[in-house]
């Protein structure tokens, strides 16, 4: 399964590494048309351009029997600190920047939203509605929505408390420059990929056509049949016949009429059918016609079956390639940008696979384009934009800089620090950039560097507005307003770690909040990792407070425990509490895997849940039972505990798909030290 796996990633990288675009040799058509395209399309700078619609509000959120009562009394006293002492089970969020959006659904229906969004560690809370003009209004002073879940049994009302009415911004006149420049490099009414009409949209339907061309291609080429045993070899291998595949082609169709027949018969039956695969489209392109080869791919776009399949992308750089060589610069620039932005249809999508994709960057650079005004224009929100305006995904706008010349890196932090500080410039698209520039910041490779970003991101918060200022600077604000009838409670511990939100764990499953606290002035390296239900009610710091003494003096009781973190065997504790005590065996996910003559042994009523960490920060996962037994779960390879060794330690191994091992010890200590089971 490894093997198999590896294999099919390496030809993936092999692939797209393949489809560099080659630009060196079409630059000056393509910058003549870059010149043509800033002449035709003068009419477009007289457009005005308005920021999304915006505010500063209050979220609540509350669970009741009574939603019209509680509505009733929400609008009487339009105050969320008075009905924090009336309703014990209100969750609260204050001073967050609400956002008001309208689009249409995959349904086409028109929707308006409000929403916020995650800062910090914050998330982010949005109520939506299918379009109606009251929802309009700029002087709004509530807008909640009442939910019924008949499984449970309850209701839940949430929403937001407006502390000022809507408003919405010009962008001003230099930034709207950059959006004017987008629409002019790419064209908002040139769409990359057409309908063609074609029910049969799978790429995963293979025809005997287009099978026979490939087979027939692979065997007259003598493609490398795959050997376990000689696994090196075939990859070397693998590789060069990849490289070769232009040079392959380019003979068959002059030399082989077999292979002729097969291609002009597969192109038959594509025009017929309105469908195509890769290996078509790409003989197409090297043999017969590359401005059929595009309409080709133009009518079939590639869908991807999971994260990390790259078919989408080896097919637009294809595109990309092809239409550089024949100037085509609408095909040529929204295929690249859709490279840059890894925006391709999948299946499935994750942030990992995308930020392992290259951005193309160093290739638009060869040619004569503003390429910060066209990114930044690209990445700028608005009200409202010409229909087709093309939109950049900020992680890949930073990127996509971090990997540019020095040049434009630096006007790129010069033009982000001025849209960040400009008054005249609305709080949504100041924390958009915000969070770009730390994008930006996360891709570069230089730590000295990295510093001098940071430095500057930190002058940057001291001018933008308290919504934003206050979440970056208490990164946990979220988890404080929750717990604000704790207030005095919370402040005695740092908080290292807080989500609120709906998770599965060993513990719990549901939303929750979630917390790793640290006592104030402690030197202990103790923390506290809480899960609180948020489920039925908010359950309070206290519950925790009520039983962390007794928590703390049976771990500190336990003296091989003391001894390890003594000798630096471990360097901090992390105690695990949920709800209302620290072992939880939520649905057996615990002990499913821990032997049964182990179990049989252990009394789990009142244990103590806990992993710790070495200085390597690896980390080990422990109960210890209420007569002091210290069961140790999880190790890592080559740990050394005490006088104890990996393999003295070791009782299970576990390997997974994913290439890793997991080891499990299941081995009991007494305080002592000594091994009892």
């Amino acid at each position: 399964m490894k093997t198999k796996i590896i294999m099919v990633l390496f030809l993936c990288s092999s692939f797209i590494k393949a489809q560099h675009l080659n630009l060196e040799k079409h630059i000056d058509p393509l910058n003549q048309k870059i010149e043509n395209l800033k002449v035709e399309n003068r009419k477009i700078s007289n457009l005005s351009y308005n920021s999304l619609s915006q505010t500063s509000a209050h979220y609540f959120e509350i669970q009741t029997g009574n939603p019209n009562k509680f509505i009733e009394r929400l609008l009487e006293v339009n105050d969320l600190q008075i009905l924090i002492t009336e309703y014990p089970n209100l969750i609260t969020d204050f001073d967050l920047l609400l956002v008001r959006n309208i689009y249409k659904d995959y349904g086409d229906k028109k929707i308006i939203k409000f929403r916020t969004y995650e800062i910090g560690n914050g998330q982010y809370h949005e109520i939506s509605f299918p379009f109606k003009k009251k929802w309009q209004k700029d002087n709004l002073k509530t807008i909640y929505k009442i939910r019924t879940n008949k499984k449970k049994g309850n209701t839940t009302v949430s929403g937001f408390l407006l502390r000022n009415g809507f408003i919405t911004k010009k962008i001003p006149l230099k930034y709207k420059n950059y959006i004017v420049y987008t629409d002019k490099i790419i064209d908002p009414n040139f769409n990359l990929f057409i309908k063609s009409g074609n029910n049969n949209t799978s790429n995963f339907v293979s025809t005997k056509v287009f099978d026979d061309l490939s087979k027939y291609y692979q065997r007259a080429t003598n493609k490398p049949v795959y050997d376990k045993d000689k696994y090196e070899v075939y990859l070397d291998q693998q590789k060069k016949w990849l490289q070769k595949k232009k040079f392959f082609s380019d003979s068959l169709f002059e030399h082989d009429t077999v292979f002729q027949q097969k291609l002009f018969a597969a192109v038959d039956f594509a025009k017929e059918n309105k469908t195509s695969n890769t290996d078509l489209e790409f003989f197409i392109g090297q043999l017969i016609s590359k401005e059929t080869a595009i309409d080709f791919m133009r009518k079939n776009p590639q869908i991807g079956s999971c994260s990390f399949d790259n078919s989408p992308r080896v097919q637009l750089a294809e595109m990309a390639r092809i239409s550089a060589s024949i100037a085509n610069w609408d095909v040529f620039i929204k295929s690249s940008m859709n490279l840059l932005n890894d925006r391709a249809n999948r299946i499935a999508s994750s942030n990992i696979a995308t930020n392992s994709r290259d951005t193309y960057i160093n290739q638009l650079e060869l040619l004569n384009l503003d390429i910060p005004m066209l990114l930044i224009g690209s990445g700028i929100k608005m009200q409202a934009p010409r229909k087709g305006h093309y939109f950049s995904d900020s992680n890949k706008i930073g990127q996509a800089f971090a990997n540019s010349s020095k040049e434009n890196k630096n006007r790129f932090k010069d033009i982000v620090g001025d849209i960040i500080s400009d008054p005249e410039m609305d709080t949504f698209n100041k924390l958009h950039f915000y969070n770009t520039y730390q994008n930006y910041k996360h891709f570069i490779v230089d730590s000295i560097e990295k510093q001098r970003i940071q430095h500057h991101l930190d002058t940057l918060i001291k001018q933008i507005p308290y919504e934003l200022k206050s979440r970056i600077e208490r990164p946990d604000k979220q988890l404080e307003d929750l717990l604000i009838r704790e207030k005095e409670l919370i402040d005695k511990y740092d908080i290292t770690k807080s989500v609120i939100a709906h998770v599965s764990s060993y513990s719990f499953s549901g939303y929750s909040w979630n917390a790793t606290l640290k006592e104030k002035n402690e030197n202990e390296k103790i923390f506290y990792n809480l899960r609180m239900s948020l489920e039925d009610s908010l359950t309070p710091l206290r519950n925790f407070e009520t039983h962390k003494k007794r928590i703390l003096k049976r771990i500190k009781d336990h003296n091989f425990l003391m001894r390890l973190v003594e000798d630096r065997s471990i360097n901090s504790i992390h105690i695990n509490f949920t709800n209302n005590k620290s072992f939880v065996n939520h649905r057996g996910r615990e002990t499913e895997d821990m032997p049964s003559e182990i179990l049989a042994k252990i009394d789990l009523k009142d244990a103590i849940s806990f992993y710790t960490f070495s200085d390597k920060r690896k980390s080990l996962r422990w109960i210890l039972t209420k007569n002091g037994k210290l069961i140790l779960l999880k190790i890592f390879k080559d740990i050394k505990l005490a006088n104890y060794t990996f393999e003295e330690l070791l009782t299970k191994t576990e390997k997974s798909a994913l290439f890793s091992t997991k080891y499990y010890s299941y081995r009991g200590f007494d305080s002592s030290g000594n091994l009892i089971f």
